[in-house]
């Protein structure tokens, strides 16, 4: 897991061969299954968020971008 949180939180997984995007509220995880792009040896990952979207980035490609009318977390303070 990469990302921000404990019972609430946005992050990346990887579960196996399964890579996703999630959030967490509550301790009540909600994931998207996405495709990574090729990676390399080195890799940057990004979450920017506000309080209607949160865009999952990695080496500054856009892998996934998630649109809510309600929070996604209890808290937008990580």
């Amino acid at each position: 897991m990469m990302g921000a949180g404990n019972t609430d939180g946005i992050y990346f997984k990887l579960s196996g061969t399964i890579f996703s995007v999630c959030t967490l509220k509550g301790g009540v995880e909600t994931s998207t299954t996405i495709t990574a792009p090729t990676l390399t040896n080195l890799n940057l990952y990004e979450i920017d968020y506000n309080s209607g979207e949160i865009y999952f980035l990695i080496n500054g490609v856009v892998v996934s971008t998630l649109t809510f009318t309600a929070p996604y977390t209890n808290t937008l303070q990580f």
